[in-house]
């Protein structure tokens, strides 16, 4: 409470105005509110503190509102451009300069902020090409020399990096030269320094092709979390892009000149930023704050991303198959979901269209999950590929088709079902279907040839019988046999380690550890990693392939010399350099493949680790 006094007659003092200030509830130090009394002081007993809390907890209230109704506007304008860049149209492949990156971002960005492309010299330096908010001439001969400064440290390290709060910022400005430093200070003028700076390098799998430096001012410390997230996914995907328009301007060279080397680099860069992508969305969508619109964005981020890593796995798939000697590597089986997806892939047209039964379809994909079953993937891939052409080729021209997998009483379930346009799909099969062995089937329908496939394995079939052309066709298979689950009664959370040169994989397997209620531990090389792992007890070791110096190959080696039963996976961007009895002689218990879900991390960590008991 301040008392303001002031003299009325014969010099006598009275308060002439009361001032309360009482802090709103919400953690904050910054936040208050204000009662302002024109005459007399404010006494306060119990019930008027019950009162002036009640109106303290309302402000707060609608300040949280407030902030929520910010950040929804910011989230959504963010990812409408986020969603731009994961839509792959290869008749407009994106110029390789930096300058494209920033006009595409130019018009979501809040209303004093900056932005510098810097493209990179053939010198390694690199130079001052377009701006935002910036005059042209304060660009000219604006040049940074190899390794100085923030540009240096993203550009090798290949990752987005922010600095917060300004006297961070002017730590990082003061790391670069002197002629420098008084260009970035004439851009910034008068607003003085911002209080982010974001550094992010954008690149194809030659390297880095320069690095875009942002500068927020005025953003509030709740908005940071959401730029950062904003801009990591954008410079990946735009980096993404430029990877793949590499790809498809690549010409097909003989077996002789294929450097495996690089193009084994080229894919696992590009699906470290796709995994990044991926991980980050997941978490992001998880919050309670948002709404049913920011949340569908993000899941049509975590689809675009996970069609496009299918993309990126399919031309190194051709190219692997027309330029690369055959090594004898096999890939080792995937989930029901993956198979299912590799095979539309093949029959895509554009959009929802595949061209499937002869024809041109649209195909609704509903499948949420990963999912294994007991089958080998070639029987499950054969037994798709026919059942989806022949169901498709008596299907009518106006029917939409919808492939989903699902479990349900200990049963994986794939149904191909088809409806009108503006009609409901068809429900879960299995719910109301009538199943039977699909060997005791095939002798009712031997036209249905594929169930030839289904019949080798345990496999249930069902389809509609009252329809001359059926509605649906409906697969069960028994849940994967995994490992039994602990029986005792408490069991302390799986410990994981998790080896990466890549910080931004180190920290995505981190954060889905934690949010999946797992001890998890980080090591940035090889070499760090082997020496935790022997001398600490984890339950699981989770190692990137390639790294420099120590490999994870090498890694697992060690490991299993004096930590035989440790589970090792190994984790890697790229199916074809990978060589099944090398992995098995180092020791590697499974491989998981960027990019990756939070389900598949955590179902195969529940699994490898169920069987082995804890102290």
């Amino acid at each position: 409470i301040i008392n303001q006094e002031a003299a009325g007659e014969q010099n006598r003092t009275y308060i002439a105005r009361s001032t309360l200030v009482y802090p709103l509830p919400d953690g904050s130090s910054q936040n208050a509110i204000l009662f302002i009394r024109e005459s007399g002081a404010f006494k306060l007993g119990e019930g008027d503190l019950k009162t002036v809390d009640l109106y303290a907890g309302l402000a707060g209230l609608a300040l949280r509102q407030n902030d929520m109704r910010r950040l929804d506007i910011t989230r959504r304008r963010g990812l409408e451009k986020v969603l731009q860049l994961l839509r792959f149209d290869n008749s407009a492949l994106e110029e390789s300069d930096p300058g494209s990156f920033v006009a595409h971002l130019a018009n979501i960005l809040p209303s004093k902020s900056r932005a510098i492309a810097f493209a990179r010299n053939e010198n390694g330096s690199y130079r001052a090409t377009a701006g935002h908010r910036v005059e042209p001439g304060d660009l000219d001969d604006f040049e940074i020399m190899p390794g100085e400064g923030i540009i240096g440290e993203v550009a090798v390290g290949h990752e987005t990096k922010f600095v917060s709060g300004r006297s961070n910022v002017n730590e990082a400005v003061q790391s670069f030269d002197p002629s420098n430093r008084d260009a970035f200070q004439r851009i910034f003028g008068e607003s003085g320094l911002p209080g982010l700076l974001a550094a992010c390098p954008v690149g194809t799998a030659d390297g880095i092709e320069g690095v875009v430096l942002f500068f927020l001012f005025d953003v509030d410390e709740s908005e940071k979390g959401e730029w950062q997230r904003l801009l990591t996914l954008a410079a990946g995907l735009y980096s993404v892009r430029l990877t793949i328009a590499q790809f498809h301007q690549t010409t097909p060279v003989v077996p002789a000149a294929v450097d495996t080397e690089f193009w084994g680099e080229a894919i696992n860069r590009l699906n470290n930023h796709l995994s990044a992508i991926i991980g980050n969305a997941e978490l992001a969508s998880i919050a309670s704050d948002l709404s049913g619109e920011t949340v569908n964005h993000f899941k049509s981020i975590i689809a675009e991303a996970e069609q496009a890593a299918r993309f990126g796995r399919k031309l190194m798939d051709q190219a692997a198959s027309k330029n690369f000697p055959d090594t004898g590597n096999t890939n080792p089986p995937r989930d029901l979901n993956s198979v299912i997806g590799s095979v539309l892939d093949k029959s895509h047209i554009s959009d929802a269209l595949h061209m499937v039964g002869g024809r041109p379809r649209e195909i609704v994909i509903d499948t949420t999950e990963s999912i294994g079953v007991d089958l080998e993937e070639g029987v499950v891939r054969s037994l798709f590929e026919e059942a989806i052409d022949r169901f498709a080729s008596v299907a009518e021209d106006e029917d939409l088709l919808t492939v989903s997998t699902y479990q349900a009483d200990g049963y994986v379930y794939l149904d191909i079902s088809r409806h009108r346009k503006n009609f409901p799909p068809v429900e879960k099969v299995a719910g109301f279907g009538e199943y039977q062995a699909a060997g005791e089937a095939l002798k009712h329908r031997p036209a249905d040839t594929y169930l030839e496939h289904a019949a080798s394995g345990d496999c249930d079939y069902a389809f509609d019988r009252y329809t001359p052309s059926p509605s649906y066709l409906s697969f069960r298979f028994p849940v994967k046999k995994t490992a039994a689950e602990p029986t005792q009664a408490a069991v302390s959370p799986p410990r994981v380690l998790a080896i990466d040169d890549q910080t931004v994989i180190l920290d995505l397997i981190s954060a889905m550890c934690q949010a999946s209620g797992y001890q998890v531990t980080t090591a940035a090389s090889g070499e760090e990693g082997l020496q935790l792992a022997l001398s600490q007890e984890f339950d699981i070791i989770l190692t990137d392939l390639s790294m420099p110096g120590m490999s994870g190959l090498e890694v697992a080696r060690e490991v299993i010399k004096s930590r035989p039963d440790v589970p090792i996976v190994l984790i890697t961007g790229w199916e074809v350099d990978i060589d099944r009895s090398r992995l098995t002689a180092s020791g590697i218990t499974q491989v998981l493949y960027k990019p990756f879900r939070i389900e598949q991390l955590t179902e195969m960590i529940r699994n490898l680790t169920a069987a082995r008991s804890r102290p």
